[in-house]
């Protein structure tokens, strides 16, 4: 029995001192050829406790404006397609998703909330990067062609957005638009027709994204967009349409941020908005 008890203390041991003292990156392994190990959602994933994967940036940036969401990047360079899994402090965390870069790197990130956030923040002695308003003064502007059209004419929407304010402002133009209707799905309508709101067409389809441009205005200085109503509703019925316009802004500011990394030298402050407007047509037979 001491025997025994000494085989598994020293099993311990070798075990222990088998993980790296300062963060690691760990590749996935099978039950039967790696360690078994607790990440922070408590669940059992086996590692491979012999190999690491050279990191070779971190970050950690806010998600959403009140930052409480936070995503980890941790920058690798690997073959394996499998998840591997960060340990920092004693504490593992399972990698949720990666993107590559043009330099072959794999860029590992997972979300965690704002306390984990600040604790990994400083184990790994990197900036914590929160949301702050960027000061934007953008005002958008929503408009039809004309004011009364024939029942299911074409209705072309344009929206004008003009920098009101003094800062730079960099945000998303077009793009969401690989769904059923092939439209742009930063654009939300409510439509009304003679005071009755109306069903739109498609409510709560599958978007798969789509290119998008991200202009920068100057301060004084203005772009468009344009869109079809129709992608929305028919307008195959007479009446009066009220049509309450809304587009997502997602906002950006360049950001020097302290890093080793050439491609991550600027990052930038995200901020989350909307524009909103309104307008009235008339639909006659």
């Amino acid at each position: 029995m001491k025997n025994l008890f000494f085989i598994l203390s020293l099993f311990i041991v070798m075990t222990s001192k088998t993980f790296a003292q300062k963060p690691a990156l760990y590749p996935i392994a099978t039950a039967t050829s790696g360690t078994a190990i607790q990440n922070t959602q408590q669940r059992t994933v086996w590692i491979n406790p012999d190999k690491t994967i050279p990191i070779q940036g971190t970050y950690i940036y806010a998600t959403n404006n009140n930052n409480t969401q936070f995503n980890v990047i941790v920058i690798a360079s690997s073959k394996s397609q499998e998840m591997p899994v960060l340990k920092v402090d004693n504490q593992f965390y399972s990698i949720t998703g990666y993107s590559s870069s043009e330099k072959q790197l794999k860029h590992y990130s997972f979300v965690t909330d704002a306390p984990t956030a600040r604790q990994l923040s400083q184990a790994l002695q990197i900036p914590l990067q929160q949301r702050q308003h960027p000061q934007h003064q953008l005002q958008g502007v929503f408009k039809t062609t004309k004011n009364i059209y024939q029942v299911g004419e074409k209705i072309d929407l344009t929206m004008v957005v003009k920098n009101q304010g003094k800062e730079t402002i960099t945000f998303n133009l077009g793009g969401m638009y690989r769904n059923k209707f092939n439209r742009c799905e930063y654009f939300h309508f409510e439509i009304f027709k003679d005071g009755q709101k109306l069903t739109n067409l498609g409510d709560g389809l599958s978007n798969f994204g789509g290119i998008e441009q991200r202009p920068t205005l100057q301060p004084g200085s203005s772009t468009h967009l344009q869109t079809v109503l129709n992608k929305w509703h028919l307008f195959d019925e007479p009446g009066t349409y009220t049509i309450k316009c809304k587009y997502d802004l997602h906002l950006e500011k360049p950001r020097l941020t302290k890093t080793n990394l050439d491609h991550l030298k600027y990052a930038h402050e995200k901020w989350e908005d909307s524009l909103q407007g309104e307008v009235i047509i008339k639909v006659v037979e």
